[in-house]
């Protein structure tokens, strides 16, 4: 039954995607673009982890050549997010449509979260890097 199930809204998201890239009347580019992205976004949530689901997330990066991990946990009883454990630096978390956002905690990097396991770490507003994340919990 589950595997039925999901047919069925994978067929509907593929009517729902054909609807909207296909139409003849179809809306302004930007306009195409928010709906796709909406797609991409339920598609998200339907069949991706969400960062922090289980409390704890381990990232890892190349940052200058070199490989590097970072711990993140829920701590502070669910109002911050520390740094290596529960007694680390805590940072803010945002939530975005997209990305969970999280500041504060490794010298200058804002982690950009989305969900299913990947990400981006920013220096600043120019540098960046692409991460990967899984929920360690």
């Amino acid at each position: 039954m589950p595997a039925l199930r999901l047919t069925g809204l994978m067929a509907a998201f593929a009517l729902m995607a054909g609807c909207n890239v296909y139409n003849t009347d179809a809306p302004p580019q930007d306009e195409r673009i928010f709906a796709l992205s909406g797609f991409s976004r339920g598609y998200a949530i339907a069949f991706s982890e969400y960062p922090f689901e289980r409390g704890t997330i381990d990232i890892v990066a190349t940052e200058g050549g070199q490989l590097r991990s970072f711990r993140m946990v829920v701590c502070r009883e669910g109002a911050a997010i520390c740094a290596d454990g529960i007694h680390g630096r805590a940072g803010s978390l945002t939530q975005e449509p997209d990305y969970w956002i999280v500041r504060g905690l490794f010298d200058g990097r804002t982690f950009y979260l989305s969900p299913g396991g990947d990400g981006a770490i920013y220096y600043g507003s120019e540098r960046a890097a692409a991460l990967a994340w899984n929920n360690a919990g």
